[in-house]
């Protein structure tokens, strides 16, 4: 009786997997980046590095930061979902992210290579880079473990080819290179020019004993107001302090990033909050002063330029929204500032402005049924009766199981129109 138990379980088992393959549609695979091989004149090897793009980096024309990581065989995938997460949540700009994999690790990063692999990411990584990709000049190095000392070392002896660093539990000697010595003494000759995040987990030993001795001197130092952070993360082991690092040292690089008074976005949300602020000129002010405090010039955040055009659009300000986009342009490749400019025009009967605006933003956002329906508007006020029907079919098909009101109500609207 037991086998016979057994049996059934085992076929109950099989038929369950056979049943849930059938459930699957398609099997595809998701792309992070892309990997580029060097034949490196430096390094006299093939060597691989990765590259992952922002999230919005094909729909608009900007360029990004860059943000190199070495070990970048463990620290790639990592690196790349936490910078696109805090950008999405406002913490930090959008990024190009550059992971280096190591073959010869102790060479490079710390023993006889250490030049020669510098050598490779300045002449070869960094000019790949920008040939590939739109970017700027501000550029961030992290590392951890021996890479934390390598980018110390890159910091005292080549100090701008990074605006920022980040070491992470590095490996530091009283003496030698980079020894706390040295890089205490670069860092008090600095005018605040180069930012330095340096942290260390719950760590015994060698760590023990050295990072602290630097890390007092940074302390002492960061009370002249200079770009200098020392953190210890004492519930993280030497394997895990760089999960919580990477977050905080992005999270404290752009301090700021988005205008305080703005709060959290979500709350700034009516024309008083935008007179409040003192308008779009604080704006400007604001982030002038922010580029030169973080030593290059960064464009006005799009999520703070689309805050006023959805602002401009809730208030129904349509002329104020035309007229904001077309004086402060730069920033209107966001296409969420297409579609509130998009209803501007509908509603201002310009049929024609709304409907390239539409297409631009339903090119982005195909599954978005209110941008449907508002393109099915604009081809209806202009007579394009056949465009109206299929824009109105579209925002049914991608309509939410909450819309059944609307729903039929565009139905009603596409009957009326074939009549």
């Amino acid at each position: 009786m037991k086998q016979y138990l057994v049996k059934m379980v085992f076929l109950s088992f099989i038929l369950s997997i056979a049943h849930s393959q059938d459930k699957v549609v398609n099997v595809s695979s998701i792309n992070i980046g892309q990997e580029f091989v060097i034949e490196s004149e430096h390094l006299q090897d093939k060597r691989s590095i990765f590259v992952s793009k922002p999230k919005d980096y094909d729909i608009t024309t900007r360029d990004f930061p860059v943000i190199l990581i070495l070990d970048g065989d463990f620290f790639f995938e990592l690196i790349s979902s936490t910078s696109k997460y805090l950008a999405y949540s406002h913490q930090m700009d959008d990024s190009v992210v550059v992971a280096i994999p190591q073959k010869h690790r102790h060479q490079e990063l710390k023993g006889a290579g250490v030049v020669a692999f510098r050598e490779f990411i300045k002449h070869e990584v960094i000019p790949l880079v920008s040939a590939n990709f739109r970017v700027n000049s501000h550029r961030i190095l992290i590392g951890h473990s021996l890479g934390g000392s390598f980018a110390l070392d890159t910091m005292i002896n080549d100090h701008e080819l990074f605006n920022a660093y980040v070491a992470i539990s590095p490996v530091v000697d009283s003496e030698g290179t980079p020894s706390i010595k040295q890089i205490g003494e670069f860092l008090a000759q600095q005018q605040g020019q180069t930012y330095l995040y340096l942290s260390k987990g719950n760590e015994s030993g060698h760590y023990e004993s050295t990072i602290p001795q630097l890390g007092e001197k940074i302390k002492k130092l960061s009370k002249d107001k200079r770009k200098l952070n020392y953190k210890e993360y004492p519930n993280e082991t030497h394997g895990t302090v760089p999960l919580v690092v990477i977050t905080d040292s992005m999270r404290d690089l752009y301090d700021g990033w988005i205008l305080p008074e703005m709060g959290d976005l979500n709350s700034f949300n009516s024309l008083k909050d935008i007179e409040k602020i003192g308008g779009y000129k604080r704006i400007e002010e604001y982030y002038k002063d922010y580029s030169s405090r973080m030593g290059v010039e960064f464009s006005i955040p799009y999520i703070v330029y689309s805050r006023f055009a959805w602002i401009y659009h809730q208030e129904k300000q349509h002329e104020v929204l035309k007229e904001f986009v077309k004086e402060k342009g730069g920033n209107s490749e966001s296409e969420r500032v297409n579609y509130y400019l998009g209803q501007a025009y509908l509603y201002s009967k310009d049929y024609q402005h709304a409907i390239e605006l539409m297409k631009v933003d339903l090119d982005h956002h195909p599954k978005h049924a209110l941008g449907w329906y508002t393109l099915g508007q604009a081809y209806e006020g202009n007579d394009q009766i056949d465009l109206a029907i299929k824009a109105y079919q579209k925002a049914i098909a991608h309509a939410s199981p909450g819309q059944s009101k609307e729903v039929d109500g565009i139905k009603e609207k596409i009957h009326k129109l074939i009549q």
